[in-house]
C-alpha cells in the first residue's frame, strides 16, 4: 500500500465497537458527491475494508451481539443510578480492580459482566522491540466468577512464545481483541496491503498470525478469516480458536478456507448455534419493544440493529453461501477491470452489508444504507448513549467533549457546553443526539459530575 503499512491504521481510520461508526483520517479518502458511492482505490480500499470488517464483527457474530446488548443493559443500570442521585453524581461508577460499585446492588450483574469480559478479552500490550516470537503452546485455566447470582467458569487462555535468538520466553493472555484484529488485518491483506512488519512495537497485534504460522507455515488471509470468524461466534473466542486449529493440526496442514469454514460451522451447529441465534434475535426484539415504550427513537435503534444483524446472522445457516468468505471482504477487487466493475462489486457488497456511519476528516457524515433514513439518526443516538455510559462507568474525568461535535450542524451547538459538558444539551427544547441520549438516562443540566476515586469508605 505504497509507503503505508498496517501500523498506520490507527492514524488512517478507526472504528468504535458497538457504536457502528468509522472515522476516516487519511488524505487517501475523498468524499463522494451527493448521491454517489464512496470512492475506493488500491490505496484506501484495504484500510476502509479493515474497519468494515470490525463493523461486521459487531453484527455478524454471536459475541458481537452479546456485547451490544450488554452495553445497553449497563446503560439502563446507569440511568437508574442517575435517577437515584440527588444532584451530584460520583464517577466512575464501578471499579473492576476492587469489585466496588455505586449503582444499586440489584445491578451487580452489570459489574460481574464487565469482570467476565475482562477475562475473555484481556488487553495486554507488550513491547516486542523488534524481536521475533515463535509459538510454543498454550495453557487453559478455568477462572470461576459470578454472574447474576450464579457461579460460572471461564476458560482463560495464555499463549507461550519463545524468542528464537535469545531463548527468552513470553506468556501472552489471548482474547477476542487479537482475534478481531487478525480478522481485519487479513481483510486488508486480501485487498492489497503489503504484509510488512505491522505494529511490530505492539506484538499483541501479531499474536494470532504468529500462532497460525508456527503451526501450519503459510496461512492465507481467507483461512485466517474463516478461523477467526467462527471463533468469534462464542463468548470465549480464544478457547474456540484453539479448538478449531487443533482439529486441523493433526495433519499439519490447513485445508482451504471453505473447508475450514464448513467444519467450524458444523461444530458450532452441534453446540446449538442455531438456537443461540434465535435467542439473541428474540432478545433484540424484546429490547426494541421495552425500550421503544420509553422513547420511539430507542425502539428505532434496536429495530435497525435487529434488521441488519438478523440478516447477517441468518446467512450462517445457509449451507451454500459462506459469510463472509463469499463477500467482498474476502474477494479482492480487480482494479484493472475498470470503474464500472469496481462500482458493481461495491454496490453488491453494500446491499448485503450496510455501513451506517462514516465520519470524514472534516466531520461531515456519510452513510451507506440498504434501507431508510433511520440509520444515521439511530447510530448517532446509539453512539452518544454508549459514549456517555462509558465515560460514567469507568471514566477518570468529570468533563469531556461531545464525540460528534465536529459533525454537528444542530442550532444548539455551543462551545461552552459541547466541548466540556455535552449532557447539558438535555435541557434544550430540541435536543441534539447527545442531548437526547442524556435526557433518556435522566442526565440533565441540574446534575453535576464529580470524579471520585473509590476508597475503602465507598
Amino acid at each position: 500500500m505504497d509507503d503505508q503499512n498496517f501500523k498506520d491504521f490507527e492514524i488512517l481510520a478507526g472504528y468504535m465497537p458497538s457504536q457502528f461508526y468509522i472515522e476516516l483520517h487519511s488524505p487517501f479518502f475523498q468524499k463522494p458527491a451527493a448521491g454517489e458511492l464512496i470512492k475506493l482505490n488500491p490505496q484506501n480500499c484495504p484500510v476502509f475494508l479493515h474497519e468494515v470488517g470490525h463493523s461486521v464483527q459487531d453484527r455478524a457474530t454471536y459475541r458481537g451481539v452479546i456485547d451490544f446488548l450488554d452495553s445497553w443493559d449497563r446503560a439502563f443500570a446507569v440511568a437508574d443510578y442517575i435517577r437515584e442521585s440527588d444532584g451530584e453524581i460520583s464517577i466512575p461508577i464501578v471499579d473492576l480492580k476492587t469489585g466496588q460499585l455505586r449503582i444499586n446492588p440489584k445491578y451487580r450483574w452489570a459489574l460481574e459482566t464487565d469482570l467476565l469480559r475482562s477475562f475473555r478479552e484481556p488487553r495486554i500490550c507488550w513491547e516486542s522491540k523488534g524481536r521475533y516470537w515463535k509459538y510454543q503452546g498454550y495453557e487453559v485455566q478455568e477462572v470461576e466468577s459470578r454472574l447474576d447470582g450464579r457461579r460460572v467458569k471461564v476458560p482463560v487462555v495464555t499463549v507461550n512464545f519463545v524468542e528464537e535468538k535469545s531463548g527468552d520466553e513470553y506468556k501472552h493472555p489471548l482474547g477476542a481483541w487479537e482475534i478481531k484484529e487478525a480478522y481485519s488485518v487479513a481483510i486488508g491483506y486480501v485487498h492489497g496491503c503489503e504484509p510488512k512488519e505491522f505494529g511490530i512495537h505492539e506484538f499483541q497485534y501479531l499474536a494470532v498470525e504468529r500462532i497460525l504460522g508456527s503451526i501450519f507455515g503459510a496461512v492465507s488471509p481467507q483461512q485466517t478469516i474463516a478461523i477467526c470468524h467462527w471463533a468469534l461466534q462464542e463468548l470465549s473466542p480464544a478457547y474456540t480458536f484453539f479448538q478449531i486449529i487443533e482439529h486441523f493440526e493433526k495433519s499439519n496442514q490447513l485445508p482451504d478456507a471453505e473447508s475450514i469454514y464448513d467444519w467450524a460451522r458444523n461444530e458450532a451447529m452441534d453446540r446449538g448455534f442455531k438456537q443461540k441465534i434465535e435467542n439473541v434475535l428474540s432478545d433484540i426484539k424484546k429490547y426494541s419493544e421495552v425500550y421503544g415504550q420509553r422513547a420511539p427513537v430507542l425502539g428505532g435503534v434496536f429495530a435497525w440493529y435487529l434488521e441488519h444483524t438478523g440478516e447477517l446472522l441468518k446467512k450462517h445457516l445457509d449451507t451454500i453461501k459462506r459469510f463472509p468468505l463469499d463477500t467482498l471482504l474476502c474477494n479482492s477487487i480487480d482494479w484493472n477491470e475498470g470503474e464500472e466493475h469496481v462500482t458493481n462489486k461495491l454496490k453488491n457488497f453494500f446491499i448485503e452489508v450496510e455501513v451506517p456511519l462514516i465520519v470524514w476528516p472534516d466531520g461531515e457524515c456519510y452513510s451507506i444504507k440498504t434501507t431508510g433514513e433511520l440509520t444515521v439518526r439511530s447510530v448517532f443516538l446509539n453512539r452518544a448513549m454508549l459514549e456517555t455510559i462509558s465515560k460514567l462507568w469507568m471514566g477518570r474525568n468529570a468533563t469531556w467533549t461531545c464525540p460528534i461535535y465536529n459533525a454537528c450542524e444542530h442550532p444548539c451547538k455551543n462551545d461552552n457546553i459541547c466541548l466540556t459538558k455535552p449532557w447539558h444539551q438535555a435541557d434544550q427544547v430540541q435536543q441534539c443526539p447527545y442531548g437526547a441520549a442524556a435526557k433518556l438516562i435522566g442526565l440533565s443540566g441540574k446534575h453535576s459530575l464529580k470524579y471520585k476515586p473509590f476508597t475503602e469508605l465507598d
